[in-house]
């Protein structure tokens, strides 16, 4: 069965290899190019190592909620997938998620069990997180995120903020709580940062002040404290509705672009069947030549 795993793992990375090798042949679209600059701060979050002290409750505390969010992650990148134009990259991202989603999901042992999957946990996503940023920066290395490139970018840097927002309530001491603060709150640092590294790319400046004030508002959020289990509850609780408040605010940058990006598909589209039809009445309304005309009466004759 190892062996089956093994070749299992053996096949995953040299198909991903093969990909990577073979990237650029269809050409990656506007969207695809801003999707890859999006999913930066998602690749930070894998790469959140918290390491720690405390009983078996904060260790399992730790492993939960980092695979809850990189399910969230994984099953984000497989549906946005869907959506990108070049077939080896669609595949690529689909690859990656599974990869994350090979991370272990549950168990059973005492305190070095936990830090052993803890482990784990590391180095698959770890792996995955340096996988997502080889493919950003094989597709949109130095590139700007234009006007054209913008819903990309946005669907892309969604999968982070949609993960941010997992909230799975539970029973413990303090640790517990406290951990579970603690973790989110550098989960959601990792996407400011994520968020703040990229603005120097995007040209829009107005989107450019819209995601910096995103990252200011995460960066507002509680940030530590003190206090019994009481405490730690009610700053989990308003933790939770901070957050919730941010991607509901990213939400409406979304929506209003998508909303734009829409319009002005209509508007090309309109464009386009109007030069249709002002070519159709050309051809319908130009005078024969005296060649075009003997030649289609001969056929009738």
């Amino acid at each position: 069965m190892k062996k089956i795993r093994l070749l299992g793992k053996i096949f995953t990375s040299v198909f991903f290899t093969f990909l990577i090798a073979s990237f650029g042949h269809a050409g990656p679209s506007d969207f695809d190019i801003g999707f890859l600059k999006g999913l930066s701060p998602a690749s930070n979050i894998l790469e959140v190592t918290p390491h720690g002290y405390g009983d078996i409750d904060y260790h399992m505390r730790t492993f939960e909620i980092r695979r809850e969010v990189a399910l969230e992650i994984a099953s984000s990148m497989t549906q946005e997938a869907e959506g990108i134009s070049d077939p080896m990259l669609r595949i690529a991202l689909k690859e990656l998620a599974k990869d994350i989603k090979s991370a272990p999901s549950n168990g059973y042992g005492d305190i070095d069990y936990w830090i052993a999957e803890q482990k784990t946990q590391d180095i698959i996503f770890e792996r995955s997180s340096a996988k997502i940023k080889k493919l950003e920066e094989l597709v949109s290395q130095g590139q700007q995120i234009t006007l054209n490139r913008e819903l990309g970018y946005l669907k892309g840097l969604e999968i982070a903020l949609k993960a941010m927002t997992i909230y799975s309530s539970g029973y413990g001491d303090v640790d517990y709580h406290k951990r579970t603060f603690d973790l989110r709150k550098d989960i959601a640092n990792s996407i400011a940062k994520g968020i703040l590294e990229n603005l120097k790319d995007i040209q829009d400046m107005d989107l450019r002040n819209k995601l910096e004030k995103i990252a200011i508002e995460i960066g507002a959020t509680p940030q530590s404290g003190y206090g019994d289990v009481d405490y730690w509850t009610d700053m989990l609780v308003e933790q939770k509705r901070a957050f919730k408040r941010i991607a509901e605010n990213f939400d409406l940058i979304l929506v209003e672009k998508e909303s734009n990006q829409n319009r002005k598909q209509q508007t090309i589209v309109k464009r386009r069947q109007t030069l249709a039809l002002k070519k159709f009445v050309i051809i319908l309304s130009s005078e024969p030549s005296a060649e075009e005309l003997h030649e289609y009466l001969s056929k009738i004759d």
